[in-house]
């Protein structure tokens, strides 16, 4: 009994290991990430500045929703999403809290 408890944990540990890294990239190949061309460096740079997006994603925003304290926005294109958030970074520099693309013909 001791032996099959001893395999099972083992084999449990090991299955969670491999997927703690499954799915992590680096932060090289993350500033490469680029939609339509545009790299997402420049993207993170506007801080959910709407204007801001709007000049660099020559494409338009279906939806914005924008938290009525300014604490959140998040914008939907046709294929992406793109949300921004000052409770993950700063009152002064929100940070790029979530990334979706939803259409196979947007490029990355």
């Amino acid at each position: 009994m001791k032996k099959i408890l001893f395999i099972i944990i083992l084999t449990l540990s090991s299955v969670v290991r491999c997927q703690i890294t499954s799915n992590i990239i680096t932060e090289t190949e993350f500033n490469s990430i680029k939609v339509n061309n545009i790299p997402l460096t420049n993207i993170i740079a506007t801080e959910g500045n709407q204007t801001q997006l709007r000049d660099l994603i020559p494409v338009v925003i279906q939806k914005s929703n924008i938290d009525s304290d300014g604490e959140f926005y998040n914008y939907t294109y046709d294929g992406f999403e793109i949300g921004f958030s000052r409770n993950l970074g700063t009152i002064e520099h929100p940070i790029l809290s979530s990334f979706e693309i939803t259409k196979k013909t947007i490029g990355i």
